[in-house]
């Protein structure tokens, strides 16, 4: 999680989060989309699975996105980013049996 400020910042991205996660174990459910002139908000949940740790996560998610001439100019993601730290963290082994 960092800031991406390019092109090929965002490519980069989207190449890394693939690679870090189980694609079979993947999900998705957008349940509103906002439109305001050039912006959009989505708002849903996202689950995935931590490649290296094979951990399961959810998170709520809203990506504000903004267009002009045809292009994505802004790609802001707002997430929980701590439930998603805790699926990748190898030094914990609690979270594997959470009591």
């Amino acid at each position: 999680m960092r800031h991406r400020a390019t092109r090929a910042d965002a490519a980069e991205h989207f190449r890394e989060l693939a690679c870090h996660h189980v694609p079979e174990q993947v999900g998705t459910v957008i349940e509103r989309i906002l439109v305001d002139g050039p912006d959009a908000v989505v708002l849903g949940e996202i689950c995935q699975t931590a490649r290296p740790t094979a951990r399961a996560y959810r998170s709520r998610f809203a990506l504000h996105l903004t267009i002009e001439n045809g292009l994505i100019v802004r790609y802001h993601v707002y997430e929980d980013t701590l439930a998603v730290a805790r699926a990748f963290d190898t030094q914990d082994p609690e979270l594997d049996n959470p009591n």
